[in-house]
């Protein structure tokens, strides 16, 4: 099976049904048949991170539905007494949209890991435009996927393979993805700030360290109050802050008012503080690249 999943099932697939390049990549029989069900026997996934917009594409959606029909089944497994939809929230919607009670399905057979791939896969492939607060909730639907069924594989706390794998599905780099992870722990006004482009990415993920109270007292000072502006210096500073202690709304203020310095601390080692973990023939070079790839692994690991 292909690492990159997105790359495979779009090359798998090119204009033809995303399902055919889907068997082969998730092991799933490509034998199937397509099924008309009832939309009041579907429900949605739990953990759907997609929203469904009514917008001039979901009405262009609908309209394509009434006038050539459903060209693209989506994909359901059975559960319970009910089909949960894999594949398609937005198809199902807009053919309730125009009326319709019946719609066109492929019935798979899944577990709930290859069940969230498939969810996430499919979305990606299909979805013109794949929101902040999207991507960062299907990182997490993944990443706790992986960590669930590699924990064997890692007694020691550590996720260097989880980070791997994620690299290479999302094909993206790790602190990429810890950075969009982080995003699932803000506030909601912050996250619907950050999906409308009126925060930017690097200010919201320092932001995502404080406390839901300390970042609803930010929100009212810098947006609702408009008392202070923020930047990606105080952002960071506020973090720095809040460590020990909750920051109140005053202590807040008087960071966002007083401008911030950062400082730059230079000669903390000297090479014989390294000559122990290094081979003697390595060069300078060789010698911090060693180093920063260890804390970037070390960064990534403390930020999960």
């Amino acid at each position: 099976m292909a690492n990159d999943v997105f790359t495979t099932l779009s090359k798998k697939s090119p204009g033809g049904t995303v399902f055919n390049g889907m068997a082969e990549m998730f092991g799933l029989s490509d034998n199937f048949t397509t099924v008309m069900l009832p939309i009041d026997t579907l429900i949605e996934n739990a953990n759907h991170p997609f929203k469904v917009r009514d917008d001039k594409q979901f009405e262009a959606l609908a309209e394509s539905i009434r006038s050539e029909g459903m060209i693209q089944p989506i994909i359901v497994r059975r559960l319970n007494e009910k089909y949960e939809i894999l594949s398609g929230h937005r198809r199902t919607k807009a053919a309730l949209h125009i009326g319709q009670n019946k719609i066109k399905a492929i019935v798979i057979e899944a577990d709930d890991e290859l069940a969230d791939r498939i969810l996430i896969v499919t979305n990606f492939l299909q979805r013109e435009v794949i929101l902040p607060s999207e991507i960062a909730k299907s990182y997490l639907l993944r990443y706790n996927d992986l960590k669930k069924s590699l924990k064997s594989e890692n007694s020691d706390g550590r996720n260097f393979k989880i980070d791997k794998i994620l690299e290479n599905e999302f094909s993206t780099s790790k602190s990429n993805i810890y950075m969009y992870l982080r995003f699932n722990k803000l506030i909601e006004a912050f996250l619907d700030m950050v999906d409308n482009r009126k925060l930017k990415l690097k200010v919201a993920a320092e932001l995502s360290y404080l406390r839901k109270t300390e970042q609803t007292a930010v929100y009212s000072l810098v947006f609702e109050q408009k008392a202070v502006t923020i930047d990606y210096k105080q952002a960071a500073e506020l973090k720095r802050q809040s460590g020990d202690k909750e920051l109140s709304a005053d202590e807040i203020k008087l960071i966002l008012t007083k401008p911030v310095t950062m400082k730059v601390t230079t000669n903390i080692f000297n090479n014989s503080d390294f000559k122990k973990y290094i081979r003697k023939f390595d060069s300078i070079e060789v010698m911090k690249k060693t180093v920063l790839d260890f804390l970037e692994a070390y960064k990534c690991e403390v930020e999960k």
